[in-house]
């Protein structure tokens, strides 16, 4: 195999791209599965190898847009696949599997709608922008979900009793695996 047909081979994700209808959903399944994989590693292991699956993304897209003409073809999965993990990322899905199909769906949902900066960051030229339009679409979703989560936890703890909000604090601690001052993301706003 040449390195031209291992570059658009990995762009496909390993073939999932010519997958006749969605070629991206198939590929984010498999991106869904790395972030299931994931969600059993510490959270700073996370988050490293998220980083480190967005920045593979990056040459192995643009190497595969170059097989395509230059261009964000269809067929170009390795996005959708190495950068899903960057929205559970800071999730519980261990504990609730659930959570990572809403996630996977809303997902998916702002890689169609290309919310803001997705769009300006897709014109990038090359590999940046056919992978920088996943990792905002990702990021919104990790946004929502965090939000969503934040209400529902205490939705569901004030209808509890002191003693009972205390171990569903240090129970969501413990899900999330992150230390307290990270437990929060939004408390400067919330």
């Amino acid at each position: 195999m040449t390195l031209d047909g291992l570059a658009r081979w990995l762009a496909t994700g390993l073939g999932l791209g010519y997958f006749p209808l969605l070629p991206g959903t198939a590929g984010a399944i498999v991106g869904a599965v790395f972030a299931m994989g994931f969600g059993w590693l510490s959270p700073w292991v996370r988050l490293a190898l998220t980083a480190a699956l967005v920045a593979l993304a990056i040459p192995i897209c643009e190497y595969g847009a170059r097989g395509f003409e230059g261009s964000d073809s269809p067929h170009i999965v390795a996005d959708e696949l190495l950068t899903l993990p960057v929205a559970p990322v800071l999730l519980p899905i261990r504990h609730h599997p659930v959570l990572l199909a809403g996630v996977f769906v809303t997902s998916r949902a702002f890689d169609g709608l290309k919310p803001p900066p997705a769009r300006a960051a897709e014109g990038l030229h090359g590999g940046i922008g056919i992978v920088l339009d996943d990792v905002v679409a990702n990021l919104w979703t990790a946004v929502l979900w965090l939000i969503g989560l934040r209400w529902w936890y205490r939705r569901k703890s004030g209808s509890l009793t002191n003693s009972k909000k205390l171990v569903e604090v240090k129970r969501l601690r413990f899900l999330t695996g992150f230390p307290r001052q990270f437990q929060n993301p939004f408390h400067l706003i919330m």
